[in-house]
């Protein structure tokens, strides 16, 4: 399935940039994208595109499942049904923006929901209606919803997840004032001598823990159900020109915001592995 970024560079002026999402055989799709990037999810491809079709046979054994037959694992959106989108390595400042295709005159009929999935392991999808971190903002194209995810009212949920990432408890510790706690060498534990080493743990985060069960990693993401009357059209619809426009156009990436420095103390940290001799900077 195609993932198409929006943002283009000064040289991408008129390009339509995108990356095939890969996936295991578990009925996913997955790839990197960019804090405060702005991305549109092809819904547009079928058959014809992806190389054929598959069928499903029911299962005799388990009538809730069925035996995909064929060459091909096809990713086909499909009217009245529920896809996921989840970030796994998310922050609370993690901004992004997403244009689903749905059709002409469908745009009012697209459900989108905040949800918490539970990882490793069941994929079990939790909805949170009154969430707020993912909502329709707009109709960007015709034929086109936008929804922008946006975890800046759940800081104390990621905040609150750093004793979680803390590990190994024999080795490392929270260190320092209650409202802004590291995580550096237990005290009493001879082994560790060096901070840096329990640093990262916590430092970036996966997904953060479910407050509601310590025990379990629950990752931010949103639902949306296609439109009933959807259906892929006989060919794949390239995206509307309108939608990619040079990435300086969100404040975020003007010149002076995204910067890099020299900072002795990360450096330590990484092993002088993220040093720069020269900084980079935006043209």
């Amino acid at each position: 399935m195609p993932l198409y970024r929006e943002y283009l560079t000064d040289a991408e002026t008129g390009a339509q940039p995108q990356i095939r999402m890969m996936g295991l055989d578990k009925a996913q799709r997955s790839t990197l994208t960019l804090n405060h990037g702005a991305y549109y999810i092809d819904t547009t491809q079928n058959c014809t595109s992806q190389g054929g079709c598959s069928t499903c046979q029911p299962d005799l054994q388990d009538p809730n499942n069925c035996i995909v037959t064929g060459n091909w694992r096809q990713t086909i959106f499909q009217e009245d049904q529920t896809y996921y989108v989840f970030f796994i390595y998310a922050k609370a400042s993690t901004h992004q923006t997403y244009d689903i295709y749905v059709g002409p005159g469908l745009e009012d009929q697209l459900k989108v929901t905040p949800v918490r999935v539970y990882i490793p392991g069941d994929y079990k999808f939790t909805d949170v209606s009154n969430g707020g971190w993912a909502k329709i903002t707009g109709k960007p194209a015709s034929g086109v919803v936008r929804v922008t995810v946006d975890l800046s009212g759940e800081t104390d949920v990621f905040k609150n997840s750093k004793p979680k990432f803390c590990q190994p408890a024999s080795f490392c510790a929270l260190k320092g004032p209650s409202d802004n706690q590291v995580c550096g060498c237990k005290p009493g534990n001879p082994q560790c001598t060096d901070d840096a080493v329990c640093a990262w743990g916590s430092h970036e985060l996966d997904c953060p823990m479910d407050l509601k069960d310590l025990n379990k990693m629950a990752c931010y993401g949103f639902s949306f159900t296609m439109p009933h009357g959807f259906k892929a059209p006989e060919l794949p619809t390239t995206p509307d020109a309108s939608l990619f426009v040079n990435y300086t156009k969100d404040p975020y990436f003007a010149k002076g915001k995204v910067t890099f420095i020299n900072d002795s103390s990360k450096v330590s940290r990484s092993g002088g592995a993220c040093d720069y001799p020269n900084v980079p900077m935006q043209p």
